[in-house]
């Protein structure tokens, strides 16, 4: 039997509105690593993260959500 490639897992849920999710999502969604996943669900943006260690699940959390933070600075003005 294979043993799964990632040991943890984050699943972060930002309440947004619609077109503000989908701008975010679309403006970091090519900075995501493959094995992560980014999308929309109603009115809030998703971020799937997997890692191998609890350091690197830490830094790629907060990269994530810095990329999202910026983004979002971005689309509201």
């Amino acid at each position: 039997m294979k043993q799964p490639q990632y040991k943890i897992s984050s699943i972060i849920k930002i309440k947004s509105n619609k077109k503000s999710s989908k701008l975010i999502e679309q403006s970091i969604k090519q900075d995501i690593e493959e094995t992560d996943s980014i999308f929309t669900k109603n009115d809030s943006l998703i971020m799937e993260i997997y890692a191998k260690e609890i350091s690197e699940l830490r830094a790629k959390i907060s990269s994530h959500i810095r990329a999202a933070n910026v983004s979002y600075d971005i689309v509201s003005e």
